[in-house]
């Protein structure tokens, strides 16, 4: 009798065993159970799947060497502050190359077998917010440059007509001052900036309201073939080598064929002039079609890169690491505002002395391809 007990029981133990085996593996979220040391003790299957390692090599790893492949503990490991309080933790992690952020809840595990030692194990349940943090980040820019645009739009009909006044008046002025003279120097300049500051206000025009023009169907190859020309009359000096790669598997995107040449010619532009400040380089500009359902347009150049402090800021209206007179900030801005009116995106890596790629990203219209 005693003897079938136990074998009851037991197997109502192996049974509830599997069963939470099965339970946690089911989870489609990582989670892990660490010790104090941050050390590995159990980890579903979600975890191997979305790190790529292999489950048999976790146990006994640190967590943040195996799933986030980082040398040191997450600056504000949940863990370690459950650890210290004995209370829930939350917290931000990223992976080592900051390519995915993961939210992090930690929660203390006490057992029978440590109630008396004292907490020794904890549980974390990590949860990829990557998609949700770009997505939060693309609607604060768009917000952002809504709020600009509207600024942009009264500031720039509020200072034209001065700018017209101004280069009337220098124009009539210079009629009567004899050429070479200091007079006549003088005006030419304030022609010239009137001239500059008219460019800047039809910027903000374009950038405050974006045109709708008929959309057709685009070539990108000629768009880019069409921007180089007319660029290398203008850069003509410089050391670049320009290589553009368009293979004919390429489809065509509907589009404002002026709009997307303004947006080619800004991204070429802006690689050309980081090229002159370190003596020339490399300009590789090439498409694909990326998940099936969008064209990806990528202009990438060897430059010095930009600092990662001002990669958040890069599309921001006027702001710009040229010296003054080299540009007014706002090239990058009315290109995000064109490629967004499009449906499309437009997406910048650069790592300081390796080099910048920006990344235009436009929908691939297969319900209208017998049109296209």
């Amino acid at each position: 009798m005693l003897e079938e007990k136990v074998i009851e029981r037991t197997t109502l133990l192996m049974r509830a065993k599997r069963t939470w085996e099965a339970t946690f593996d089911a989870l489609v979220d990582p989670i892990t159970i660490v010790d104090d040391q941050l050390n590995i003790v159990r980890t579903n299957v979600a975890l191997a799947t979305t790190s790529g390692v292999d489950i048999r090599t976790v146990s006994g790893r640190h967590c943040y060497d195996a799933f986030l492949g980082r040398s040191t503990p997450c600056e504000a490991c949940p863990a370690q502050t459950t650890f210290k309080s004995g209370e829930h933790a939350e917290a931000e992690v990223s992976t080592h190359d900051g390519e995915k952020t993961f939210r992090v809840w930690s929660h203390p595990m006490i057992t029978n077998d440590t109630e008396d030692a004292g907490m020794r194990q904890v549980v974390c349940h990590y949860k990829d917010i990557t998609e949700e943090k770009d997505l939060q980040a693309q609607l604060l820019q768009s917000e952002k440059m809504a709020a600009v645009g509207t600024l942009a739009g009264g500031v720039a009909h509020e200072i034209n007509n001065p700018i017209g006044a101004i280069m009337a008046f220098s124009q009539l002025l210079m009629q009567d001052a004899a050429e070479g003279t200091t007079l006549h120097d003088f005006l030419r300049e304030i022609e010239d900036s009137a001239k500059r500051c008219k460019k800047i206000v039809a910027s903000l025009l374009n950038f405050s309201r974006p045109s709708r023009g008929e959309r057709r169907p685009v070539d990108l190859s000629k768009v880019v073939e069409q921007s180089l020309f007319l660029l290398r009359t203008q850069f003509r000096r410089a050391p670049v080598e320009t290589n553009a790669q368009f293979h004919n598997e390429i489809p065509l995107v509907l589009g404002d064929a002026n709009q997307l040449q303004q947006v080619v010619m800004n991204l070429i532009a802006n690689a050309w002039q980081a090229l002159e400040d370190v003596g020339g380089g490399t300009i590789d500009i090439s498409a694909k079609v990326s998940d099936g359902e969008w064209v990806d347009l990528v202009v990438s150049d060897t430059g010095p890169g930009i600092p990662e402090r001002h990669l958040d800021k890069v599309f921001d209206p006027f702001f710009t690491t040229k010296p003054e007179g080299k540009g007014t900030g706002l090239g990058l801005s009315i290109s995000y505002g064109i490629i967004t009116d499009h449906g499309g995106t437009i997406e910048v890596d650069s790592r300081a002395g390796m080099g910048t790629t920006f990344t235009v990203r436009l929908p691939w219209p297969k319900s209208q391809e017998e049109e296209v």
